[in-house]
């Protein structure tokens, strides 16, 4: 059997509280050395993993992420990202090196969807529509770029 697809999670550490969340279980939160998160990389792709799925807690949390994105492009490994998104607005710069971004939205009542997933953000609703848009604007011309660049 082929393993083309796994899911990575690269980091416990999160900026959310959700009450649902299996991270919030965990006694110490911690983040693998960069070396260490290559390496699995790399011997993912000896087992024809294909594509990535970055997790955590919140991946985007992580200092390094966009060198681990570009590791996985450069072994020819799709990376792909979920995060709370809010670590996006401060630097929107690993998009560039993500081809799919997976952002909760678990309502499209805001006050549920808030009450769900408090955080340092006073509309975390608002946030994942606004970004869900900027994506869709600002990707899709990115990608179009590239198509026709090689």
């Amino acid at each position: 059997m082929k393993i083309s697809y796994i899911c990575f999670e690269v980091s416990s550490i999160c900026n959310m509280d959700c009450k649902f969340c299996f991270a919030n279980w965990r006694e110490n939160r911690k983040q693998l050395p960069l070396e260490k998160v290559i390496s699995l990389i790399n011997k993912l792709k000896e087992y024809g993993v294909e594509a990535i799925n970055l997790t955590g807690g919140d991946p985007l949390v992580r200092k390094d992420i966009v060198e681990i994105c570009k590791h996985c492009r450069k072994l020819g490994i799709t990376p792909i990202i979920s995060t709370t998104g809010i670590e996006l607005l401060k630097d929107k710069e690993v998009l560039k090196y993500i081809d799919s971004i997976n952002l909760p939205l678990d309502s499209f009542e805001q006050e549920i969807h808030n009450k769900m997933r408090p955080c340092s953000i006073k509309n975390h609703h608002r946030l994942i529509l606004d970004l869900i848009e900027y994506i869709r604007k600002k990707l899709s011309k990115y990608k179009n770029k590239n198509k026709h660049n090689g």
